[in-house]
């Protein structure tokens, strides 16, 4: 994974050598922004092969850290989730979250977790306030500020503590993340042999779901890439100026390098590429091409 970090510093550097332009200009200079575009893109599509090789190397040769790592990466996933729906690839890849309640003192049930942490959130929600102590922070004190007193936010940071306390398992791996290294460690000594989906199914694209709109979930190759062309027929409309054109350019590929970051962990860097490096040269095919058409405008 050495040789994706330091592709991924190349990247970096390249990205921030732009010379900074003050606000607004350089936001609105349209020229300029689109040939570091694709500078980037061009980039990005000479190393799509040496990290696709590098990621076969990952998958033939895990390290020996794989398991703690792939638990880590599991827990810490479900854990930044955790009032959102689950994603659909997490039952399938850690399958020991969802198939017990606890393990060896450990509360390990992510359902059973997703349901604590919203009886803490509608506890919290109340701020039915009756501890004494809490009451004390603000007690004969008058509000520091009309929008954000310290001494009420000091109350409710006190009271979601408490809440916390009093409506959770003391050992639950993902509410008290200060469990998961002891757990790990324990799991792995009793589970050496322990198995998973490897290479996990890529899963393209996913939205959860929100409001009135439906989860979506893309695993298949053909799939996404009707789902890139449904997601750049605006580039076909007409009657936009440049700097429009410019803003409503999609930015998946700079969402996904941009996050991806040289001091990540090994699964945490494979996991993002797995899931989408297939896509990239689909990605850099048609929003080059629209970064040609929007030259051309200027």
């Amino acid at each position: 994974m050495e040789k994706i970090r330091a592709i991924l510093q190349d990247y970096h550097t390249l990205r921030t050598s732009r010379k900074p332009t003050p606000w607004p200009y350089g936001y609105t200079n349209v020229y300029e922004n689109i040939q570091h575009d694709l500078l980037l893109m061009n980039f990005i599509e000479t190393r799509v092969e040496p990290l696709e090789a590098a990621l076969a190397e990952y998958i033939a040769s895990p390290p020996l850290t794989f398991l703690q790592e792939w638990l880590e990466y599991g827990m810490n996933t479900l854990r930044s989730g955790i009032h959102e729906e689950v994603r659909a690839d997490m039952k399938q890849n850690w399958p020991l979250f969802f198939e017990a309640a606890e393990w060896e003192g450990y509360e390990i049930s992510y359902e059973k977790t997703k349901q604590t942490a919203e009886t803490i959130r509608r506890a919290c929600h109340r701020y039915e306030y009756d501890d004494p102590e809490i009451l004390a922070l603000h007690a004969n004190k008058s509000c520091d500020c009309v929008y954000m007193c310290s001494y009420c936010e000091q109350m409710a940071e006190a009271w979601k503590t408490k809440m916390t306390r009093t409506h959770t398992h003391p050992n639950n791996v993902f509410l008290h993340p200060e469990h998961q290294a002891p757990f790990i460690k324990k799991w792995i000594t009793a589970h050496p042999a322990s198995s998973f989906p490897w290479p996990p199914t890529k899963v393209y694209h996913q939205t959860l779901r929100y409001g009135p709109y439906p989860s979506t979930c893309i695993t298949e190759f053909a799939e996404m890439c009707l789902y890139v062309k449904d997601s750049r027929k605006k580039y076909k409309q007409g009657g936009k100026t440049p700097l429009q054109c410019y803003d409503e350019l999609c930015r998946d590929l700079t969402f996904l390098f941009w996050g991806l970051r040289v001091t990540d962990s090994d699964l945490t860097l494979f996991m993002k590429l797995w899931n989408q490096l297939e896509i990239v040269p689909i990605w850099i095919r048609y929003d080059r091409r629209r970064c040609r058409e929007i030259l051309a405008m200027l």
